[in-house]
């Protein structure tokens, strides 16, 4: 898994000596069921102000579809998402190019309306 020489730093940090077990481990020293995932991806949603429902999977294709909208191809994305056939990352790429667009759009009335 490809992850920012500053989230690294973090998790060095957060695991200390440790070297195996779960990486988020639950006061009992057990890995978070999906469940209790799902409620801290709330708490911190809420936290932040954020009204919409956001899920790890939100997450996870918001990130894929940042780093579409930044450059990354296909084939660059597919295995860093852990996909197996590139058509799996094919979504990622369309919600970018659609995102894109709006962006265009939004930005083209903009100038449109300053000339």
């Amino acid at each position: 898994m490809i992850i920012s020489t500053e989230l690294a730093g973090m998790l060095r940090l957060h695991l200390g000596d440790r070297k195996s077990g779960p990486l988020f481990r639950s006061r009992q020293g057990k890995a978070y069921c999906d469940r209790r995932i799902q409620q801290l991806v709330d708490q911190v949603a809420t936290v932040a102000g954020i009204e919409k429902r956001v899920t790890p999977h939100t997450l996870r294709h918001t990130r894929a579809t940042l780093l579409t909208e930044a450059g990354m191809t296909r084939e660059e994305l597919g295995p860093l998402l852990g996909h197996e056939q590139s058509n799996t990352t094919d979504i990622s790429v369309r919600t970018a190019q659609v995102l894109t667009v709006e962006a265009f759009d939004r930005a083209h009335r903009g100038v449109g309306e300053r000339i």
